[in-house]
């Protein structure tokens, strides 16, 4: 379901250890590999929809999921619009929310610049 999620080699954690090795040896923590199951991921879905009514894809549906098994303190970083899984969402909440459709279609997504520093991430931004 979250294919892109089952690398054994990723190509993003060379930057993650050059990091752990030069810039922020200390501040890093360790890491760690777990399976997220697709009925996980569909639940990670529901969750994020009816608690917070924020419509995840199955790849962020993941990071969420291993978020809120670990303490639910971290960053998630979606990389994908749920528009792209339609069937996914549909399987997981019965419907796909047409506001979240027509959102895409208009180009009206918000996003927000941050400098590509670790420490200007380490807390929330002002508009979140």
């Amino acid at each position: 379901m979250a294919n892109a999620m089952d690398v054994n080699d990723p190509s993003n954690f060379v930057r993650l250890q050059y990091l752990q090795q030069h810039q922020y040896r200390n501040r890093l923590v360790d890491f760690r590999a777990q399976s997220v199951s697709d009925t996980q991921i569909l639940e990670g879905i529901r969750d994020a929809w009816h608690n917070h009514h924020y419509l995840l894809d199955p790849h962020t549906a993941t990071a969420w999921h291993m978020l809120k098994e670990n303490g639910g303190k971290g960053i998630i970083v979606a990389t994908a619009h749920p528009y792209k899984f339609e069937d996914v969402i549909v399987n997981a909440l019965g419907f796909y929310p047409q506001e979240w459709i027509k959102t895409w279609e208009s180009g009206s997504i918000k996003s927000i610049s941050v400098p590509a520093d670790y420490f200007a991430i380490r807390e929330p931004h002002p508009c979140l």
